[in-house]
């Protein structure tokens, strides 16, 4: 640890306690990334055992910051020394016996309260219209406009943006009305009607962005792949490009899309025979690729994290670059999950939110309240009691595989896994590191990279899904600098 530091550090890192939680960052996550032991095991044990330690240092009154650090050396510490034993599940469930004690007086201590000021994520939105010399973009599928919003912020100018949602209409005309925004069906939206609204004709606009509907390709779809008449907004998105030509284009996608078929492939059918071509992983990406080639541009695809450009937040999207004079290009990631020396260690949800009151939009049920009371920080389903995770589990108890999810506690020193539209769903829950309940909106809005004062239109459920729908904004801000700097040449 005697290497000197990066020297560039997120907002809001000044004081010597803020750097040292940076270089505990990379010991946790280069620990972490290099045991031999049960990397979920020894993740749950270091956050169950920072956050007793915190606890205590709580008891004694101490609120500031450095109580959590102190904490996350210590543990940090004790976990070095049983990074060679054999007995870390003993000593995972010694701790989780205290912490139950500990988190059900915490239950009561703690309801609503707010330990921290709201000092670090200050009211930065940047309206539309202070430039109007930048780039030119024309905005399709806009959503939460999180995609939007990192390219305004980089100096971009939004000629039209699209989406089929009033939700994503208000949310719009509340933030940036400005920006003129076109609510109907894509489909029914000519390319010439874009141009016009825009006021550009074919090559003079410099950017179209955009993420397609992504529910053919999700797994948690059907994956029917190009067959899917959901597919229409990614055809119309690569009949955009041939119409408006772009001096270049960014669309965002799942990472599903580069294994979907043109037809479904039953699981049971891979016994009995050979997938035909159309119903061979990737044949539906193939056509993708086929028909953005057709568009005459050069083009690039990859997956990126944003945890890898300082999100606070585990998100994997395939973006894909177009330019119509030049091969594209990625940013380069500015941070890492292994400890790398080169670059800062991956932003975590402490950073994020730690000074947040604890705002409260959505409920547990009683039942799963209790369930939540067995399992520590960074834990899951599996430190429920067996008996308790019978019940708890249902028929999904004895399935195998992707079940990471369910009764998800979440930890304090890491990144969040990937926000979902609604933080309840049975196997994909996001409860909170020490109070028994989901994430909140001014939560996920912190995760995402939206400031503040960012207005997100409709009722709670529209909120959580147009936020976990959204392109993070420190990946969307990385790609639209990027962009930039290959249009300057």
């Amino acid at each position: 640890m005697d290497e000197p530091i990066n020297s560039e550090f997120p907002p809001g890192l000044k004081n010597k306690h803020e750097v040292l939680y940076m270089e505990l960052k990379r010991k946790y996550f280069y620990l972490v990334s290099n045991t031999k032991l049960k990397k979920g095991r020894l993740r749950t044990f270091i956050a169950t055992l920072t956050q007793l330690i915190e606890w205590e240092a709580i008891k004694d009154n101490i609120y500031e910051d450095s109580a959590h650090i102190d904490a996350f050396r210590e543990a940090l510490d004790q976990s070095e020394k049983i990074m060679f034993q054999t007995d870390l599940d003993s000593k995972l469930e010694e701790i989780r016996r205290i912490w139950q004690t500990e988190h059900k007086k915490k239950v009561i201590e703690t309801q609503g309260l707010g330990i921290y000021e709201n000092k670090y994520n200050t009211n930065t939105k940047k309206f539309y219209g202070e430039t109007d010399k930048g780039p030119t973009v024309i905005s399709l599928f806009s959503g939460a406009m999180g995609l939007d919003l990192g390219f305004i912020e980089s100096g971009y100018r939004i000629l039209v943006a699209n989406d089929i949602d009033k939700v994503c209409l208000y949310t719009a005309s509340k933030n940036i009305p400005e920006v003129k925004f076109i609510n109907e069906d894509i489909n029914k939206i000519s390319i010439d009607f874009l141009m016009k609204e825009a006021g550009i004709a074919p090559g003079e606009v410099d950017l179209l962005i955009g993420g397609p509907p992504c529910q053919p390709f999700s797994p948690a779809g059907k994956r029917a792949g190009l067959n899917d008449p959901r597919a229409s907004p990614l055809i119309y998105f690569i009949r955009a490009i041939s119409g408006l030509r772009p001096r270049a284009f960014v669309m965002e996608e799942v990472p599903g899309i580069l294994s979907s078929r043109i037809k479904h492939f039953p699981y049971y059918d891979k016994y009995k025979r050979d997938p035909s071509p159309e119903e061979r992983r990737g044949s539906a990406f193939k056509v993708v690729m086929d028909m953005l080639h057709s568009t005459g541009y050069n083009i690039a695809y990859r997956v990126l994290n944003a945890a890898d450009y300082g999100a606070p937040q585990i998100r994997e999207r395939v973006i894909f670059i177009g330019l119509r004079d030049r091969m594209p290009s990625f940013p380069k990631p500015t941070h890492s999950g292994y400890g790398k020396r080169d670059l800062q260690p991956w932003n975590t949800l402490w950073e994020a939110v730690r000074d947040l009151r604890h705002t409260h939009d959505l409920s547990l049920s009683q039942k799963n309240k209790q369930y939540m009371g067995f399992i520590p920080p960074g834990g899951n389903w599996v430190d429920l009691p067996d008996i308790v995770a019978r019940e708890a589990m249902g028929g999904a108890y004895n399935s195998e595989g992707g079940r990471m999810g369910f009764f998800r506690r979440l930890a304090w020193d890491e990144p969040s896994p990937t926000l979902v539209t609604s933080p309840i769903q049975k196997g994909t829950y996001l409860i909170h590191p020490e109070l028994d309940r989901p994430l909140s909106i001014a939560e996920y809005k912190r995760l995402q990279g939206f400031p503040d004062d960012w207005v997100i239109a409709g009722n709670i459920s529209d909120q959580y899904r147009l936020i976990g729908n959204a392109v993070p904004l420190y990946l969307s801000k990385a790609i639209a600098k990027h962009i930039k700097n290959l249009l300057d040449g």
